[in-house]
């Protein structure tokens, strides 16, 4: 999937440039929604975890699962 590619991209030029909290919010949001959208494109059978960004930034101690299209 691109969007996975793209997204760890803007992550580590984030890293790499102090990005600020603006940057790591709207890096958080659109690696949910990616988990989210992971899961229904795999289907039920399996699970999608999504903990926060990379190992630490503004959201390191959230955990999402999906389940196909729900969430756990």
């Amino acid at each position: 999937m691109a969007a996975l590619y793209q997204w760890k991209e803007a992550i580590e030029t984030t890293l790499m440039n102090d990005g600020g909290e603006d940057e790591w919010q709207r890096l958080f949001g659109e690696g949910r929604e990616l988990s989210e959208r992971l899961a229904r494109e795999i289907g039920p059978a399996r699970r999608v975890t999504y903990r926060g960004i990379a190992s630490g930034g503004l959201a390191a101690m959230t955990s999402i699962t999906w389940q196909g299209d729900r969430q756990l």
